[in-house]
């Protein structure tokens, strides 16, 4: 099902398709090249990127669900803030 969306819908394929490879090349340029390399990221830029990544996600599902149902679903604020407490160690 999501490869006949994917085939009639190039714009979503390329957007996923480069998500992905950031996804994917930003961890592994860390741990391959050295500090020194122009290629490397640090940890604080993995980390920021992985939010920023995690915001866009937010960001197309909320706009997925309000353009194609045409509802305004509130539910993805509850599992962000259940991360967001997790993530400061708040109990």
């Amino acid at each position: 099902m999501l490869l006949n969306l994917y085939k009639q819908d190039k714009a979503a394929a390329f957007l996923m398709g480069s998500i992905g490879f950031i996804a994917l090349f930003v961890p592994l340029c860390n741990l391959i090249f050295p500090a020194e390399s122009a290629l490397h990221f640090s940890a604080y830029s993995v980390s920021l990127i992985g939010k920023y990544l995690t915001f866009a996600l937010l960001g197309l599902s909320l706009d997925l669900v309000w353009g194609y149902c045409g509802i305004l679903a509130l539910g993805h604020g509850a599992f962000f803030a259940l991360g967001g407490r997790c993530e400061t160690g708040v109990e």
